[in-house]
């Protein structure tokens, strides 16, 4: 049976901790780069210590939301709230949603990519799709911010 598992592009264009762990190396070689306190073989060995731990939290991150997609478990929930804050806030966009799984009502918010422009497209009231942990059925995600499917 296919999945449809998102990619490691599309995770981190919308999942607001793997984008920030995406951009960490980046940031931290310009920031060490520009201070001038170190020569350049420090730098390179921090930077490359840095790029490998953001590696493998990245790797962790989208294995973890991988494996939710996996479950293939899909309920549908109702948008409560799209928060989408001014340019040059220093707050993150946000999806809160409830839902129904076994008798049982949640109610999450996600945390949303800068990047994802989906989320523009969300309205309070809106029924989404989304896909549970098999294991943990507080955690889910917005099918349709990863994968860009209505």
């Amino acid at each position: 049976m296919k999945t449809n598992r998102p990619s490691v592009f599309q995770v981190i264009r919308a999942d607001s901790t793997s984008e920030t762990i995406a951009w960490v190396p980046l940031i931290t070689i310009i920031l060490l780069y520009f201070s001038e306190m170190l020569d350049f073989t420090n730098l390179l060995w921090i930077s490359t210590g840095i790029s490998i731990l953001s590696a493998v939290g990245l790797f962790f991150r989208y294995r973890k939301i991988g494996s939710i997609f996996e479950d293939n478990i899909e309920v549908s929930a109702t948008v409560t709230e799209v928060y989408v804050p001014p340019r040059g806030a220093f707050t993150s966009r946000h999806v809160d949603f409830t839902y129904e799984f076994q008798g049982e009502k949640y109610q999450l918010r996600d945390s949303v990519s800068e990047s994802n422009k989906q989320v523009k497209s969300l309205v309070v009231g809106q029924v989404v799709t989304v896909v549970l942990d098999r294991n943990n059925p507080k955690h889910a995600l917005i099918k349709e911010l990863f994968l860009g499917e209505k």
